[in-house]
């Protein structure tokens, strides 16, 4: 995530997992139990990546070209 504090933009990045005990009822599996652990995370000074910072849903967004529908 990207945001400004005191006019300098920033960035956190996490990256964790979920631990998941599954059991099957009924036909379907389901999660009973879940355990979320965060194994890093990183706050530093970041420059902005010019106009391609926000994306839109409309043909000026950058993965537009993968959607011929837009």
């Amino acid at each position: 995530m990207r945001f400004k504090r005191a006019e300098q933009m920033q960035q956190i990045t996490t990256w964790g997992r979920y631990v998941d005990e599954w059991s099957h009822r009924n036909g379907r599996w389901g999660i009973d139990k879940r355990l979320a652990s965060r194994d890093f995370d990183e706050l530093r000074d970041v420059g902005t990546v010019s106009h391609l910072d926000r994306g839109g849903r409309d043909r000026s967004d950058p993965y537009a070209v993968l959607h011929r529908t837009l």
